[in-house]
């Protein structure tokens, strides 16, 4: 079996679903790997022939992950090229008879790609033979916008337990950030991003001022809005913030070091770094949103807006003494979702369509 990915993402979640089914003999190729001596722009047409090629090579299965056909540089029409440059490759992709399936990471891009993103969801639904969801949540609301959800199956988001390095002790990791060992640490951590609520965490966080208490913001930030939100409390001695990437190796440093992982998205269909908390045995805190309504409520602290995020907090600092058992709930929970099962459920899904005229 010929598998061929769109697009190719540094994101741990391809290489760990994929792993598993190239160990069987499938044969897995990424449509943008492939990195070509020559300007971006020409490059990004480069997928076109490509396509082709691999078509021809025998590949039959087309997964998609995240719709990423928008253009790579600045232009006032790139909403527009982009736009019809999606409608244009997914129809390709069925014109040379690949079978479509899609991993609905995100209903719509979480930053707009082509000025009606809704409009290229329906069409990937449209033209999809089969659909993948981490949460009965996620075709909901599919169902409430007015979108097609045949041909989908619910698959959970893998774990990712053993991939990180995860062999530094509390005390250790403490000691690396200088925190001391009586202090309740929130920790909010990845690629810092608007959608992600961290403002309104941080807000909360300094209007309750509670002794003994820090939040560690370690990430990258990636849009001036959340920059400014975060530069407002650099005076505050219980926000320590890392605004820089996080090495692989060093996110054990910030997990282990806390006891509670934050996660405030102001929206959210799947998210894989609540799995990255889990996986490190860490009780959550988030927002009661998207497929992280079906997570089980003995893993961490729940809200349903952000009037209700204050007592959330405060009611996780008053259990810090019942997080242990949080976090071994939090734990169990994430070996569950391994990914040995979670590909044989995908490679079930693509062998089905592969015989399938």
């Amino acid at each position: 079996m010929k598998v061929l990915v769109y697009p190719f993402d540094s994101n741990p979640y391809q290489k760990l679903l994929y792993s598993p089914m190239e160990d069987k003999g499938v044969k897995i190729k990424y449509l943008n790997k492939v990195v070509l001596p020559i300007p971006t722009e020409i490059r990004f047409f480069s997928n076109y022939p490509l396509i082709f090629l691999y078509r021809l090579l025998g590949f039959k299965i087309f997964h998609l992950h995240w719709p990423a056909f928008n253009f790579p540089f600045r232009s006032r029409y790139k909403e527009r090229i982009s736009y019809y440059n999606s409608l244009i490759f997914l129809r390709l992709i069925k014109l040379l008879g690949f079978k479509l399936v899609w991993t609905i990471h995100n209903i719509v891009p979480h930053e707009s790609q082509t000025g009606d993103d809704k409009t290229i969801t329906r069409e990937i639904l449209n033209l999809s033979d089969a659909n993948i969801a981490h949460s009965h949540q996620t075709l909901e609301d599919l169902r409430k916008l007015k979108f097609k959800t045949k041909n989908s199956y619910i698959i959970q988001h893998g774990n990712f337990i053993g991939y990180y390095p995860n062999n530094i002790s509390r005390q250790k990791a403490r000691k690396e950030l200088g925190l001391a060992e009586d202090e309740i640490v929130f920790l909010f951590t990845g690629k810092i991003r608007l959608y992600k609520g961290l403002g309104n965490f941080l807000r909360e966080f300094d209007k309750l001022n509670i002794k003994k208490t820090k939040i560690i913001i370690a990430g990258k930030t990636e849009d001036d809005i959340t920059k400014r939100e975060i530069e407002k409390y650099n005076k505050n001695k219980k926000i320590i913030i890392h605004d820089e990437y996080i090495k692989d190796e060093d996110f054990q440093v910030y997990m282990n070091a806390s006891d509670i992982c934050v996660y405030p998205f102001k929206k959210i269909t799947t998210s894989g770094s609540i799995m990255l908390g889990l996986s490190f045995g860490k009780p959550v805190l988030y927002r009661n949103i998207g497929g992280l309504k079906e997570l089980p409520k003995k893993i961490g602290f729940s809200y349903e807006n952000d009037s209700e995020l204050g007592g959330t907090i405060i009611e996780s600092i008053k259990k810090a003494r019942d997080l242990k058992e949080y976090s071994k709930n939090a734990l169990k929970y994430a070996r569950y979702m391994s990914w040995d099962k979670i590909a044989r459920k995908t490679l079930k899904i693509y062998k089905k369509l592969e015989k399938m005229k």
